[in-house]
């Protein structure tokens, strides 16, 4: 045991004392834990390593630099699935250096302007790692700091349809715990908040103990703290939950999609394509289920032209009472930028309600200001025009719903990244559900991306305590109970290109 953790000592002695390489590699463990299920454990050691690393550097200043260092190395691997959105084949041939530049300068802006953020954490704690109630001050400030990324990335990616927030969470490293057996329920109540501040403390705790393992290799005390609590935390991830939610009757089906995004579709496949999402609908018609959910922009109704059309052909095919919720694209015809909002059609009150989607994706849904001026300056001005007519979009009004209709809460597809947005749209539910439409189909194969969304979404769930089923487009549908468990739902229908998958809640 002495042999091991003086080897230990070694090697953690030789990288504290250089810092330029012990704090890259404190950000590489924290990035890396986004990448898979099975690094979720790195998280909590690249926090450790980069706290260990702060004691032994002299100045705030230095703590600064080092600690942005890390933040943006952090962030440049969390945020790399950006780069399953090449080749764009769906908005036209741009060329492949136009799309490799603006993907590239997109992901590193980014990931400096969210990497500042854990130099300034580190710039505030470094008088602070001795302090008597470092156990509150520390993990507080590492909350605040992810906070502070999200808004300094809204701010280097403002543009028409953005805004001033802290919406955007990739890259909080307590989402890395979400499925974890105990420390993922951390989340009931207060979200991914609580996650962070959880293994902000785990890690403090754990870099304090491997200090004194440094000086202290032969006090039993010391050697029996440091190494009781990983294996307790590494042990409790194989745990089953520890909470499930009580069944509410409530039948949810999913109509899936594989439908690539493309401008060019012939009136043929058009026609294809409706005539699959119809027999989809059918066979979910005919399921028995409360509410029917398509994915994102699925404009699989609008074929039928009016609402009383849509509720003759519900009818005709079912007499139960049963909420119908459809997504479409609803353009302005003066300035030409368009609105994503979810249409729900009610049997039993034969009405129409509508909400929409707050909060856009950047470069997906409008262009940053910084991206169209380096695309101009770069000579890409053709490229950059057409991306803006291509993602002129704008965020919603408020929901429009009829006061006696109990509908549930949408969660559209950017904002389940939001920390607090399932908690707001949770308020607005008359039916204690809220559906999540989604389109993934200007990525290709993200898995990185989807498993981000995965530990996101039990996070939203336990936040909100509401259970969340979704609807995809060239995605997988998904369904959670109010304490972020994984629901297995029955598939019921399937085809190469549509599926119905029904959740009981």
């Amino acid at each position: 045991m002495n042999t091991v953790l003086h080897s230990l000592r070694s090697i953690f002695e030789t990288l504290v004392s250089r810092p330029v390489l012990g704090f890259p590699i404190a950000g590489a463990l924290m990035g890396g834990a986004f990448y898979t299920p099975y690094l979720w454990w790195a998280g909590m050691c690249g926090l450790t390593f980069f706290l260990l690393g702060l004691q032994d550097v002299p100045s705030r200043k230095q703590a600064f630099w080092y600690g942005s260092l890390a933040g943006t190395i952090k962030t440049l691997i969390a945020s790399s699935w950006v780069w399953a959105v090449f080749p764009l084949d769906w908005m036209g041939d741009f060329g492949t250096i136009p799309q490799i530049f603006g993907i590239g300068w997109m992901w590193v802006t980014g990931s400096i302007a969210v990497g500042s953020s854990l130099g300034i954490f580190a710039y505030a704690i470094q008088p602070y790692l001795t302090h008597t109630f470092r156990y509150w001050i520390i993990p507080i400030a590492y909350v605040l700091s992810e906070l502070l990324g999200s808004l300094f990335f809204s701010i280097i990616q403002y543009g028409p349809g953005g805004s001033v927030n802290i919406h955007t969470s990739f890259g909080y490293l307590g989402y890395t715990v979400a499925e974890h057996g105990i420390l993922g329920f951390f989340a009931i109540g207060v979200g991914v908040y609580g996650l962070s501040l959880g293994i902000t403390l785990f890690a403090l705790f754990l870099s304090i103990h491997v200090d004194r393992c440094r000086w202290s290799v032969e006090d039993a005390r010391y050697r029996f703290q440091f190494l009781i609590l990983p294996l307790l935390i590494l042990v409790t991830y194989f745990f089953p939950s520890l909470f499930h939610d009580q069944e509410m009757g409530i039948r949810v089906a999913t109509v899936n999609t594989q439908y690539e995004n493309r401008f060019d579709l012939t009136r043929l496949e058009q026609g294809d394509r409706i005539r699959h999402t119809i027999k989809a609908f059918e066979a979910a018609l005919g399921s028995g289920s409360d509410i029917i959910l398509f994915p994102e922009t699925a404009e699989a109704l609008k074929v039928f032209g009016t609402p009383e059309n849509v509720f003759d052909f519900i009818r005709s095919k079912t007499t139960d009472d049963l909420l119908v919720i459809d997504s479409d694209k609803l353009r302005d015809v003066i300035d030409g930028t368009s609105a994503v909002r979810a249409v729900m059609y009610d049997t039993k009150t034969n009405g129409v309600h509508s909400a929409y989607k707050k909060f856009l994706v950047p470069s997906g849904e409008y262009v940053p200001y910084q991206l169209s001026i380096m695309m101009s300056v770069l000579g890409f001005s053709e490229t950059k025009n057409a991306l803006g007519e291509a993602l002129e979009f704008v965020p919603g009004t408020d929901t429009e719903r009829g006061v006696q209709t109990a509908l549930p809460a949408v969660l559209f597809c950017s904002e389940s990244v939001s920390p607090v947005q399932s908690f707001n749209v949770a308020r607005e539910a008359a039916l204690p559900v809220i559906v999540h439409p989604v389109s993934h189909a200007w990525l290709n194969e993200p898995k990185m991306f989807w498993y981000q969304l995965d530990l996101m979404l039990r996070t939203q769930a336990r936040f909100a305590r509401l259970p969340i089923v979704q609807a995809s487009n060239m995605a997988l549908s998904h369904g959670y109970d109010a304490f972020g468990n994984p629901i297995q739902g029955e598939t019921i229908y399937e085809t190469a290109s549509t599926s119905v998958v029904v959740y009981e809640l």
